[in-house]
């Protein structure tokens, strides 16, 4: 059983850090830069989310960290037991999961438009952002990823917070 926790530990730690650390790098870092440099930022972007495969990874890893972090959860709750999850440690492990959970969740309900523009402009289709409506439509689309970006990256913080803290409060 030890090995097991181990096993389960390091891939939800190491993988939850990567998830983090790529979505606040891209959230507050590279998006902001592409952005500076119009529809070669733009194309930018399409490069490393597409060719670069950094969706598929931070999809992986975020599955990874979710399901490494159930199996935790499983077991330091004994299986779900009531007992354990009402104490003060399992309030907060599970306010965790949840913002976790909703930190994964957001991509696939509010990304789409963002990664069907970059997927497009990745495999050079007519999308050029030159063009007064594809302009528009490129802010509109970008305005959309600033904001749940933002939402997802409070949230995995909130989550790395809880984490980190759990085991210790009193």
């Amino acid at each position: 059983m030890l090995t097991l926790i181990l096993v389960l530990r390091l891939l939800h730690i190491v993988a939850g850090a990567f998830w983090f650390g790529a979505v606040l790098t891209t959230v507050f870092f590279i998006e902001p830069a592409a952005e500076a440099f119009g529809s070669d930022g733009e194309r930018f972007l399409a490069h490393i989310a597409s060719r670069r495969r950094l969706v598929t990874f931070l999809v992986v890893a975020a599955l990874i960290t979710a399901l490494a972090g159930g199996g935790l959860y499983w077991i330091d709750s004994a299986g779900l037991n009531a007992d354990w999850i009402t104490t003060r440690t399992g309030l907060v492990f599970t306010c965790g999961a949840i913002a976790g959970i909703v930190a994964f969740l957001i991509p696939i309900a509010a990304f789409r438009p963002t990664l069907a523009r970059l997927d497009a402009l990745a495999k050079d289709q007519k999308l050029t952002g030159d063009t007064a409506s594809e302009r528009v439509t490129g802010r509109a689309v970008d305005a959309r990823f600033r904001r749940w970006g933002t939402v997802q990256a409070g949230l995995l913080l909130f989550a790395v917070a809880t984490m980190a803290v759990a085991r210790y409060v009193p």
